[in-house]
């Protein structure tokens, strides 16, 4: 289980090959964990509510569910070519 991001690293940076390679060459998958969103983000996003709302909407109401569906798009078919699924892994 990973996160969908370190920092401002994804994981379709070349960084993690070796992770997925590990990965696929043990047949086990990779599960994406949500995480809360970077402060920028949630200034840009969330912010203006109160803060049991702004909490709310960046992780389980909404923010959890865009940075793991985020970090699957980049890593699909149709990612950058350091993506594990165009790499046949």
């Amino acid at each position: 289980m990973v996160y969908g991001r370190s920092g401002d690293r994804f994981l379709d940076d070349p960084g993690y090959e070796d992770f997925f390679a590990a990965a696929a060459e043990l047949g086990q998958p990779v599960f994406i964990h949500p995480q809360i969103p970077s402060s920028t983000l949630r200034d840009a996003s969330y912010r203006g509510f109160d803060e049991m709302t702004e909490l709310g909407l960046a992780t389980f109401g909404w923010g959890w569910h865009l940075d793991t569906a985020t970090a699957a798009l980049r890593l699909g078919p149709t990612a950058s070519p350091a993506s594990p699924t165009c790499n046949g892994r």
